[in-house]
C-alpha cells in the first residue's frame, strides 16, 4: 500500500481507494500478479482510512 494525492492513469483506478494505491512485489522488487482484489476489502473502511489497523496507529501515536 501507498498513499499519495498524485496517481496518475499509468496506475489504474480499480488499484486505488481514496488515496491509496495497491500492489504486490516480489522480492527483488519486481510486480508480482496479483489474484487479491484487495481495493473490494479495504472500500467499506473509509471511515478509518482505509485501515484495518487504524486504532492501533492512532492508539500509537497518542503514546
Amino acid at each position: 500500500m501507498e498513499k499519495r494525492d498524485n496517481w496518475d492513469a499509468a496506475f489504474p483506478k480499480e488499484n486505488r481507494t481514496g488515496d491509496w494505491g495497491f500492489a504486490v512485489y516480489n522480492p527483488d522488487g519486481t510486480a508480482k500478479s496479483n489474484d487479491l482484489n484487495c481495493v473490494q476489502c479495504h472500500t467499506p473502511l473509509q471511515a478509518q482510512d482505509y485501515l484495518f489497523t487504524y486504532q492501533k496507529l492512532v492508539d500509537f501515536v497518542k503514546k
